[in-house]
């Protein structure tokens, strides 16, 4: 473990989790299931790579509150996100920086409160923002992603949290960060190594934050459409509990636990959701594989870049 975040709560530091606001993400709709429960590496879904993530800085799974909204599917626990506390946030206008402000005064006494926007791949450890804020660079301290792009993480004191709002909607931004300003928080902009976190809002974003881990593709990199030839490189990830057939093409797509890819399918730029099957023979290209059926994405492959 690197520097972890230091602060004046006796109880150490706290994190939010946003995991889902009023309207289910397209890539959730698709799915059926949260954007914290796909996979992030063969072991590890994205809520376990957060968790391990804050680890990383201090912040064990007990002092996490996970927020969602109440039409966006709750995340599963997992051995590593068991004692994450799950808080549903049945007050749809109370915005990301009040459910925020609720859900850490449900976790008690932790300060500083790392707020997280967590519909993103973490591609990065925080290592940048804990020597930030460790050092007194701000009062508010937000990251920042190698394009310029906002990160989607936050770390500030809690004081600055309660002015949110008791009731009424407020976003993080635009509106929290401007009455931090005004209020006379010192606001640090942290850049985060590459490639920061990383957009889950659509499937063409989740395939390549999840078989590009490490960015090195590089932005202008992407994949082939239609259903791509021999020459093609078979990036894939499979769950150790999912089956696929030695007869089977798998492409730029990701096999959840106990789903199956019978002989001579095609898989191409998908997700075969847990439990799912694809018969023999089968051709799925961009689509999610669900235990009732394929759904089709209708996001065209080229936005499989941003974010």
């Amino acid at each position: 473990m690197g520097e972890t975040l230091r602060g004046a709560g006796s109880a150490g530091a706290g994190c939010v989790l946003l995991a889902g606001a009023i309207k289910p993400s397209p890539l959730v709709e698709l799915t059926g299931f949260s954007t914290l429960d796909l996979l992030a590496t063969a072991d590890l879904t994205v809520f376990d790579l957060w968790i391990e993530r804050l680890r990383g800085i201090g912040v064990e799974p007990s002092a996490v509150a996970a927020v969602y909204g109440t039409n966006v599917p709750s995340p599963s626990a997992t051995p590593e996100t068991i004692a994450v506390r799950h808080r549903r946030e049945r007050d749809h206008l109370r915005g990301p920086a009040g459910a925020a402000k609720d859900a850490a005064a449900e976790l008690g006494g932790h300060d500083p409160i790392v707020i997280v926007e967590a519909k993103r791949h973490p591609g990065a450890g925080l290592g940048a923002l804990v020597e930030a804020w460790n050092a007194g660079a701000g009062d508010v301290v937000v990251a920042r992603n190698p394009s310029g792009a906002p990160g989607g993480v936050y770390v500030t004191r809690r004081e600055y949290l309660e002015l949110a709002p008791d009731r009424g909607f407020m976003d993080l931004k635009e509106q929290w960060l401007s009455r931090a300003r005004e209020a006379g928080a010192r606001v640090a902009v942290v850049d985060l190594p590459r490639p920061g976190t990383r957009s889950l809002r659509i499937l063409p974003h989740y395939l390549r934050a999840t078989l590009d881990p490490e960015g090195a593709w590089g932005e202008g990199a992407g994949f082939q459409t239609g259903i791509v030839g021999a020459d093609a490189p078979r990036r894939a990830l499979v769950c150790p509990s999912a089956r696929v057939s030695d007869e089977a093409d798998v492409i730029d797509a990701v096999v959840m636990e106990g789903a199956r890819v019978e002989k001579g399918a095609v898989v191409v730029r998908s997700v075969v959701c847990p439990g799912a099957l694809v018969e023999p023979g089968a051709q799925v290209v961009d689509a999610v594989v669900t235990e009732s059926g394929v759904r089709s994405d209708k996001i065209p492959v080229g936005m499989a870049f941003g974010g």
